[in-house]
């Protein structure tokens, strides 16, 4: 025997039929069930309403995980080349600087790629608080600055085989 939340959903995805005028839903003229029927119906068409109808959202290119593994790497190798660059040819002895723009850079990044793909659709769904941000965000976000600026400070001392050993192994 089905349940009655069984039941509800068998209702919401009957479409709804409009009695005729002055006949409720067994064709008697109830003003009830006409009533209840108009309610129904006002909320189906109500905007944002879960009954009514969505309109179809035009689908984002998707890039599967064989795709970006191997661009992952070859974008983290290119970083340890590039700051080895910067730090010892060009001699560019500040790392606060720099994470500062690698940072400033991937977020203009992140948000390109959420207004193009689905690949972060997930941010969306997040519901940030003050308080979520305080407790959550902010101190990762710190310790993160405070790893890059220690690990582009051993570029001034350590040689670009060894830091991409480490970087293999973590």
């Amino acid at each position: 025997m089905p349940s009655r939340e069984h039941e509800k959903d068998l209702e919401a995805s009957v479409p709804l039929m409009e009695p005729e005028h002055g006949q409720g839903a067994s064709g008697s003229s109830t003003n009830a069930s006409g009533a209840e029927a108009e309610k129904d119906l006002e909320l189906r068409n109500a905007p944002g309403s879960p009954l009514s109808a969505a309109a179809p959202v035009p689908k984002k290119p998707t890039l599967p995980a064989a795709a970006i593994v191997p661009i992952w790497m070859a974008l983290s190798a290119s970083v340890i080349l590039y700051n080895f660059y910067i730090f010892n040819t060009l001699e560019f002895k500040y790392p606060v600087f720099l994470v500062t723009w690698h940072l400033t850079f991937s977020a203009i990044c992140t948000r390109i790629l959420q207004r193009t793909t689905t690949l972060v659709d997930g941010a969306k769904e997040i519901k940030m608080t003050r308080q979520m941000f305080l407790r959550s965000i902010l101190p990762i976000g710190f310790l993160f600055s405070a790893s890059l600026i220690l690990s582009n400070m051993a570029y001034l001392h350590l040689s670009v085989a060894f830091i991409q050993m480490l970087k293999v192994r973590s």
